[in-house]
């Protein structure tokens, strides 16, 4: 899931909303008498903490216009394996998504070669599983939609 924080939300709210919308994963955040946050899913604690960071800028064939935007991505851990988590893609948003390890997301951000085992969805039909190349989950910013 990806999109930007609305006015008034938290980086995590923001991410909680995206994910909620984007793939149907409700996570709830919760301050305990502590002051601290706590992330749950489906009743049991769960972690939301941000990965990697970095600043993407371009321009829009003007040397005056500039868009910079700050890219944040995060890592949820869910209490659950996930051939056992339901996932309903926003087919707007969404055409394939794959559980990938903490591994496999360094690899990916090294701009290695290698494959996951993914889902691609198509008219909103999921396919059964299939391999998705990690060129084809690099980050790429600016995307066609100027996110």
């Amino acid at each position: 899931p990806g999109g930007h924080i609305e006015p008034g939300e938290t980086l995590a709210t923001g991410v909680l909303r995206e994910v909620e919308e984007e793939v149907g994963i409700k996570i709830t955040r919760k301050i305990i008498e502590s002051g601290k946050e706590l992330y749950v899913y489906q009743g049991k604690e769960c972690s939301l903490r941000p990965f990697f960071i970095f600043e993407s800028s371009f321009s829009k064939g003007s040397p005056f216009f500039l868009r910079q935007t700050l890219v944040l991505f995060y890592v949820i851990k869910l209490p659950a394996d996930c051939s056992s988590i339901p996932v309903t893609v926003q087919i707007t948003e969404v055409d394939s998504y794959a559980w990938i390890s903490i591994h496999d997301i360094i690899k990916i951000f090294n701009k290695e070669d290698g494959v996951v085992k993914g889902r691609i969805v198509k008219s909103g039909v999921t396919e059964p599983s299939s391999e998705i190349a990690y060129k084809q989950l690099h980050p790429v910013y600016p995307n066609d939609m100027n996110e």
